[in-house]
């Protein structure tokens, strides 16, 4: 193929987000039937199950979900909670307004990846939170938190734009959770 400078047709721009969808897609077809084989094998100890609904995520699922994978954990208590919510600033963190919520205890060891079906394609913002004590509720001195895309946190939460993920079929996601240090929120570091 001779270099002419033209750009190849599927290369466009306008079909970026397309392709970047569909490979998106395959690597999450791929990971799932790699999972499954050594689920299968037993080759996957508790900390590489899918928690939530692992069904809403197999590449066959019909339907949007989302697989949250969150790691950095301060320690092994209480649950992790994934919740997620309309990438809107009226229903982003607003009680009660969340589109999904997923409460599961941790494992004892490793990162842990849990499966949200959701009602429909589209934008979304995800938040995990460590409960350390169980209670349901954010203790911001103690718990942990982390938003999807990962976003900076400050002294108050981020802004939706930061954290919205568009989510068509089954997309994956991974959460680093962060823990008020001194007077800020930050990945766990020990003393």
């Amino acid at each position: 193929m001779e270099a002419t400078g033209a750009i190849p047709p599927c290369l466009k721009m306008r079909n970026i987000p397309y392709i970047l969808g569909r490979l998106s897609a395959l690597a999450m077809r791929l990971f799932l039937t790699l999972f499954a084989l050594s689920t299968a094998t037993g080759a996957v100890a508790d900390a590489g199950q899918i928690f939530g609904q692992p069904a809403a995520c197999k590449p066959d699922a019909k339907g949007a979900a989302v697989l949250v994978t969150t790691h950095g954990f301060r320690d092994r208590k209480g649950n992790l909670r994934i919740a997620v919510y309309n990438a809107n600033e009226e229903e982003f963190l607003a009680s009660g307004r969340y589109v999904q919520r997923i409460d599961t205890p941790l494992t004892s060891a490793g990162e842990m990846t849990v499966c949200v079906p959701l009602p429909a394609s589209g934008p979304y913002a995800i938040v995990a939170l460590h409960d350390r004590n169980a209670d349901g509720k954010l203790n911001v001195f103690s718990d942990g938190f982390g938003f999807s895309n990962n976003a900076k946190l400050g002294r108050s939460k981020p802004p939706v734009v930061e954290t919205q993920v568009g989510i068509r079929g089954v997309a994956a996601i991974s959460v680093t959770l962060n823990y008020v240090q001194g007077f800020s929120p930050k990945p766990w570091q020990p003393h």
